[in-house]
């Protein structure tokens, strides 16, 4: 809309089909999107569910750097981006996002609210891969990340059975 900021997509943007709705898909870019008739038209159903950090302020091997010192500027996806949308199969209403910034979200109505249920034994902007919706309790949840670009090499999995109140370390 008029006076929204840009949208910041992933090149690996999520896009999640619903089992509850049909012709409902969701698309995320630092918000996530919805379409009740299948990608015809679409409405923002969230707001930004990142930390909008600009990558350009974060240390690189030590320091910040110039943006003119960066190389492959055209062919890198937009930082502080989804990079995982699940909804529940068992209830419609909850639905699951990550971000290539390390945070977690969800809603159990909808879109209508978003909680922040952002893992505390993630490293700081650490990438989630994936969010999976149980497919045997609505609350329940997975979540599966990597520190890569900070050198931490070992994988992050973890599960919740209570709506994100609480992480149990699975790795």
């Amino acid at each position: 809309g008029e006076n929204d900021p840009a949208e910041r997509w992933n090149w690996d943007a999520p896009l999640e089909v619903s089992t509850t709705a049909e012709g409902r898909i969701y698309y995320g870019s630092q918000r996530v999107w919805r379409s009740d008739d299948r990608g015809n038209s679409w409405t923002p159903i969230s707001d930004d569910l990142t930390t909008d950090t600009n990558r350009y302020t974060l240390p690189m091997a030590g320091r910040v750097r110039s943006v003119n010192s960066l190389f492959d500027l055209g062919a890198m996806s937009r930082y502080a981006s989804l990079t995982a949308i699940s909804e529940s199969v068992l209830d419609g209403q909850r639905m699951w996002t990550g971000s290539d910034d390390g945070l977690v979200h969800t809603t159990a109505d909808g879109g209508e609210n978003w909680q922040d249920v952002s893992i505390d034994a993630l490293p700081e902007l650490a990438f989630v891969n994936d969010v999976e919706a149980s497919q045997h309790a609505a609350d329940a949840a997975f979540v599966a990340a990597d520190n890569h670009k900070a050198g931490d090499f070992r994988p992050y999995l973890f599960a919740t059975s209570n709506g994100g109140r609480s992480w149990r370390d699975i790795s």
